[in-house]
């Protein structure tokens, strides 16, 4: 349920912000994703896209989509050219 990663509110999210609870603290916030050709960003406020480590090819790799109206993970297939987020871990001592 993506409801639990989506940053509460609508402060970056647009209305109405389906179902969110950061439960999962991960606090998504709707990045959208880069135009291909434009090198613009489009979508912010309605979409969040993050890569998966996980590739489909050469040139494709999996990402999850969150979606402003709705608590579903998505799950996609798409060109790295994409420029979607990036979430960092560190492993703390």
């Amino acid at each position: 349920d993506g409801s639990a990663y989506k940053e509460v509110g609508l402060a970056h999210w647009n209305a109405p912000n389906t179902g969110s609870t950061n439960l999962a603290e991960f606090n998504a916030i709707p990045g959208g994703s880069r135009d291909q050709t434009q090198l613009t960003f489009y979508n912010l406020g309605n979409f969040g896209y993050w890569w998966s480590q996980n590739e489909s090819g050469s040139s494709n790799g999996f990402a999850k989509q969150l979606k402003y109206n709705s608590n579903e993970i998505q799950t996609l297939d798409h060109q790295k050219e994409q420029g979607y987020s990036v979430r960092c871990i560190v492993d703390l001592p």
